[in-house]
C-alpha cells in the first residue's frame, strides 16, 4: 500500500466510523419518535469472494510471484472485504440518516466495487505471451494505424502516472464503436458508455516490490504477459463493470 492509498483508506475508515456514530444517533432519535430503525434490505450486505488467480504466477515474465500474490491477496482481496463492510453499513441506514452519511458510504462503495471488478479484469488479462492477434489487433490497427503506435500511447500514458496512482484502460466506445485509451486517476472513475478491453494497474502496489519506482520496466513486463486471447473474448462478449 502506498502513502496515498494509506491516507485514502484511513479517510474511508474514518468516514465509516463517523457514519456509524451518526447512524447510532439517528436511530436513537427515530426510537424517541416511536419509529423503527431500518433493519436492512434483503439484498444487503451481499456476499463477495475474491476470485483465484487465473494463471500460475510462477510463469509470468518479469513479474515475480511475490509481487502478484501480494497484489492479489492484499489489494484486490482487501477491496472485496471492504466492499462487504461498506454495504453492511449502508444496509443499516434509514430515512432519518443524514444525507452526507449516505453520500460518504455510497462513494466508498463505488470505489471498492470498481477496485474489485477492475482488479479481476486486470488479473484476467495477464498470463499470456504478449503477442497481439485476432480481432482486437485489427481494431487497434484501424484506429491507430499500427500496433506500435497504440503501444506508444498506452505505455506513455502509464509512464506519465509514475509516482502517482491510477489505471490505463483500453476500451471500446459504444457510441462510436472505436477503441479509446483512458487514464483513470481514481478508482471511482471510468469511461462512460465504454466496454473495458485491456486494463493496466499503475498504482505503486502493482510494481514497487519488483521495480521500486521503475514503472517503465513494469509496463514493459506487463506487455510481455498480456493475454490477448482474453482481450479478444471481451471484444466479442463484452464484460461489464457490474460486480
Amino acid at each position: 500500500m502506498n502513502r496515498r492509498e494509506f491516507f485514502q483508506s484511513t479517510a474511508l475508515a474514518g468516514g465509516a466510523i463517523i457514519g456509524s456514530q451518526l447512524l447510532a444517533n439517528s436511530n436513537t432519535l427515530a426510537a424517541t419518535k416511536g419509529t423503527t430503525p431500518h433493519s436492512g434490505i434483503q439484498a444487503f450486505p451481499r456476499k463477495y469472494e475474491a476470485k483465484p488467480l487465473p494463471f500460475n504466477p510462477e510463469y509470468l515474465k518479469g513479474l515475480s510471484s511475490k509481487l502478484i500474490l501480494s497484489h492479489h491477496d492484499n489489494n484486490y482481496a482487501g477491496a472485496v472485504k471492504n466492499l462487504m463492510k461498506v454495504e453492511a453499513e449502508i444496509a443499516k441506514l434509514n430515512s432519518d440518516s443524514l444525507p452526507f452519511v449516505w453520500t460518504a458510504l455510497k462513494s466508498s462503495e463505488q470505489t471498492f466495487r470498481n477496485s474489485m471488478v477492475m482488479h479481476e479484469l486486470y488479473f484476467e488479462n495477464l498470463g499470456g505471451n504478449g503477442k497481439i492477434h485476432g480481432p482486437v489487433e485489427k481494431l487497434i490497427t484501424s484506429a491507430w494505424g499500427t500496433t506500435s503506435r497504440f503501444e506508444t500511447e498506452f505505455k506513455a500514458s502509464g509512464l506519465g502516472i509514475g509516482g502517482g496512482t491510477g489505471w490505463i484502460v483500453l476500451s471500446l466506445d459504444k457510441r462510436t464503436s472505436q477503441p479509446i485509451i483512458s487514464c483513470l486517476g481514481a478508482l471511482n472513475q471510468f469511461a462512460a458508455n465504454a466496454v473495458p478491453l485491456l486494463l493496466m494497474d499503475v498504482y505503486e502496489h502493482a510494481y514497487a516490490i519488483d521495480y521500486g519506482a521503475g514503472i517503465k520496466d513494469y509496463i514493459e513486463a506487463f506487455f510481455s504477459n498480456i493475454n490477448w486471447e482474453i482481450v479478444n473474448k471481451r471484444l466479442e462478449a463484452p464484460p461489464t463493470m457490474a460486480g
